[in-house]
């Protein structure tokens, strides 16, 4: 789309506790834990049992290591597994949870946003905002939807609802939906990952660091600084699973209050109040009910396959849930949205 775009190096952090900036022995020893524990979830996968949960070797090394040491490998996980997956290593398949395709190339930031690819990909005239679908009636000859502005009729539909809105069964589908589809939205997880934007007058803290990490308690240990991504005094906080549903029975006031705590621990107590917040609330968005997939305990690709089958050769399914090489992804959603739309067309 011709929009640019910023290399991040998740590697580029700067780590603090409580105590302040970590010292590099402390820093170089949380890598070569989280590696080694790395080393013995490859282990612990390769004879697991279908529903084992990952925690059942995370809890383990936490504990073994001892409170202070294993507080700091709780940190890992936290941000490198729950952050990433959206849910707690208890609600992840220890042995499916990192299925999937190694991305080729590294991380890209849109510094402009993804609102600005929308017009590359499509008409804009063609796209209905303000629609809430109700139901969704398939029979072999097309598609009807139900919405709150009346019916809209088709050949065939690309149906790419949220897992987390199909599990909260608020889009009925008539007839219902298969038992193979049922059984997948079951068995798949929906997640957590929840982002606190904090906009500064100024920036007041190091602009070399594209990440900072603050070794605690669970909450708001990752931050991602803007300032050397778009100039902008922005900083941007994590909280994933049961902490990030915990965060949304606060408000913007009382998430601030608590993020303030830990960024004033990490960049001193003269940061200025955050001028500008934007929070999510993904579990409780009513067309997200949580942010993207995960396997759960028990799940496997074959349920992400299963939910991507054509139903009366009309109606697919497509996403980042569907997608068995990049699921929790925007090109896994993108690539999956191609496959169905080429599969109808093909079929009808």
């Amino acid at each position: 789309s011709g929009e640019p775009v910023f290399p991040f190096d998740y590697d580029n952090i700067q780590r603090f506790s409580p105590a302040g900036e970590l010292p590099d022995a402390m820093d170089r020893q949380i890598d070569s834990d989280f590696a080694r524990l790395e080393d013995l979830i490859a282990e612990a996968q390769e004879n697991a049992a279908p529903r084992a949960p990952l925690s059942s070797v995370t809890a383990p090394q936490i504990l073994q290591l001892g409170a202070e040491r294993g507080n700091r490998l709780r940190y890992a996980i936290n941000t490198n597994i729950t952050h990433e997956y959206a849910a707690d290593p208890a609600q992840l398949s220890l042995p499916n949870f990192d299925e999937g395709a190694e991305p080729a190339g590294g991380d890209l930031l849109l510094p402009n946003g993804y609102a600005r690819i929308l017009p590359a990909l499509g008409a804009p005239d063609e796209l209905l905002t303000g629609h809430v679908v109700r139901r969704i009636t398939t029979s072999g000859t097309g598609v009807t939807l139900s919405t709150n502005h009346g019916e809209l009729s088709g050949e065939a539909a690309v149906v790419t609802l949220p897992l987390g809105v199909l599990k909260s069964g608020s889009v009925r589908f008539s007839p219902a939906l298969p038992a193979a589809h049922r059984l997948a939205i079951a068995r798949l997880g929906s997640g957590t990952l929840n982002k606190l934007f904090l906009r500064f007058p100024r920036v007041a803290w190091p602009t070399d660091p594209l990440l900072f990490g603050y070794v605690s308690h669970g909450w708001w240990e990752e931050w991602v600084n803007f300032a050397p991504v778009t100039g902008q005094p922005v900083l941007l906080g994590f909280n994933a699973g049961a902490i990030a549903r915990q965060s949304e029975n606060l408000s913007d006031r009382q998430l601030v209050e608590s993020a303030m705590t830990v960024l004033r621990k990490m960049l001193g107590n003269s940061l200025p109040q955050p001028v500008e917040v934007v929070a999510t609330r993904w579990s409780r968005d009513p067309f997200a009910y949580g942010a993207y997939s995960h396997y759960a305990p028990g799940s496997s690709p074959q349920d992400r396959m299963n939910l991507s089958l054509p139903i009366l050769n009309r109606l697919v399914f497509a996403g980042e849930a569907c997608s068995i090489e990049h699921p929790a992804t925007v090109h896994g959603a993108l690539s999956s949205g191609r496959k169905a739309a080429e599969l109808l067309l093909r079929l009808i």
